[in-house]
């Protein structure tokens, strides 16, 4: 049964295979006919599917030049905008997402989150430092608000010129006294002027940190005038030059700014007295003499004492302004016992042409300070800058030689209060121009004060 069932089965298969060959057969005479003769209607849809084709790429390659144009404009616009600081200088550049000729254009759905901090590197500092790249920001660098980048020095040579016309002023570390004779209805008056030019070197070191050091040179002329409304008026002239008080200072950031909190910079600056104090230069009585009095045959240059000041300084960045304020405290150590000689060009019988003058040790008082300002970045440049500064100086002490007891010198404490104006503008990448003026507030402030500075910026390492 099995077998005859198997038997139909192959039949079957057989009579199927052979019908279909035979329709194989049949049909390919129709088809080759077909092949044979072409529909005229058909050419034409090719030929105009191809002329469609031809225009679609032609137009594609009109877009893909707009594109490219488009992405390199958006280029420029993007280096700009990262040399203002208004976008990160560590976001993707869209230049980046091209292959080959062909740009990927990606759009998201919503904004893309901002990228997370960058860790520390192996010299400790982190992408949150802010940075001084760009040349707007020399004048936050010069007033201790922003850091170099690690591995940047930076020279800066700088000319001052600082004018004084009131009768006691604090200037530069160092004091100048007039007398005021009130019993003898008699009043000096002292015009002096400083002409500074210093070099300063900073240098931006890992975990944030920053060291400078200033070396000054000072070129100063005094005029005084003595016995105004009386009938004997003298006119002395005194002029000086020497290096001023060289500086060295200390700055960390410890913190960075995010959200409310300000970024902070803490800072230390050491004075040395290299200068030529008020104290160390030999005296004289002056030809023509009004009372007792003597004077510097020399303008001095510098204060005479060490000084330790410690400060802060606070940074709120909202683009295009950058709020800073900071307070400082300068601490004066007293100074030794100074013996200077005292010339007499008219000596009296029996008198020495040559005596001495003790005046013991000084303790200069120690000064509180504070700045606010604000500084305007106009471009990636240009920069104006807007401060007030405020000094308050505590009474001077004197001890006499064999004593040990400090007595105040009555009159000595002073307030120095000056509001400053501040440009710069970028030169060249690594070069900048700032220009800064000062105008004094009180009677112990400079009249005016006017500078300029060329800070020459150069990264040592790529960072």
């Amino acid at each position: 049964m099995n077998t005859k069932v198997a038997r139909i089965r192959r039949g079957t298969s057989v009579a199927f295979a052979t019908a279909l060959v035979f329709s194989a057969v049949l049909a390919a005479p129709s088809l080759a006919l077909a092949q044979a003769a072409p529909d005229p209607s058909t050419d034409d849809q090719i030929q105009s599917l191809r002329m469609e084709a031809r225009a679609a790429r032609a137009e594609l390659e009109d877009q893909r030049a707009e594109i490219a144009e488009l992405r390199q404009e958006m280029r420029s616009q993007m280096a700009i905008l990262r040399r203002a600081g208004l976008v990160d200088a560590a976001a993707p550049q869209n230049a980046q997402l091209a292959t080959g000729d062909r740009p990927i254009i990606r759009i998201a759905d919503q904004p893309a989150p901002p990228p997370p901090p960058a860790a520390a590197g192996a010299g400790g500092a982190s992408a949150a430092r802010p940075q001084s790249e760009r040349q707007a920001d020399q004048l936050l660098v010069d007033v201790g608000g922003v850091l170099l980048p690690r591995w940047t020095f930076q020279m800066e040579p700088s000319l001052t010129e600082t004018h004084v016309s009131n009768p006691r002023v604090n200037i530069f570390g160092y004091t100048v006294f007039n007398a005021i004779n009130i019993g003898t209805i008699r009043v000096d008056d002292i015009s002096q002027d400083v002409l500074e030019s210093a070099l300063s070197f900073r240098m931006g070191l890992p975990h944030r940190t920053q060291i400078d050091v200033r070396v000054p040179y000072s070129e100063v002329f005094v005029r005084q005038t003595k016995g105004i409304g009386t009938g004997n008026i003298d006119e002395l002239n005194t002029r000086g030059h020497h290096f001023g008080d060289v500086q060295a200072t200390f700055s960390w950031q410890p913190f960075t700014e995010k959200g409310w909190r300000p970024a902070v910079v803490l800072r230390t600056r050491v004075s040395f007295p290299t200068g030529e104090s008020v104290f160390e230069i030999p005296e004289t009585y002056p030809p023509v003499q009004n009372g007792a009095e003597t004077q510097l045959i020399r303008a001095p240059t510098g204060s005479g004492y060490y000084t330790v000041e410690p400060g802060f300084t606070l940074v709120w960045r909202s683009d295009p302004l950058v709020l800073f304020a900071g307070m400082a405290y300068a601490n004066t150590f007293a100074s030794k016992r100074y013996v200077v000689p005292l010339f007499n060009p008219n000596p009296g019988p029996n008198q020495p042409s040559v005596t001495s003058v003790d005046h013991g040790r000084i303790d200069t008082g120690n000064v509180y300070s504070f700045n606010v300002g604000l500084n305007f970045a106009v471009n990636e440049r240009a920069s104006l800058n807007f401060s007030y500064v405020d000094l308050f100086t505590k009474s001077s002490l004197v001890q006499a030689t064999g004593s040990t007891a400090w007595t105040r010198i009555k009159g000595t404490a002073t307030n120095d209060s000056r509001l400053g104006i501040g440009a710069s503008y970028g030169l060249t990448d690594n070069i900048a121009l700032v220009i800064n003026a000062g105008m004094g507030l009180t009677d112990q402030s400079p009249a005016y004060t006017f500078g300029i500075s060329l800070p020459i910026t150069l990264p040592l390492r790529r960072r």
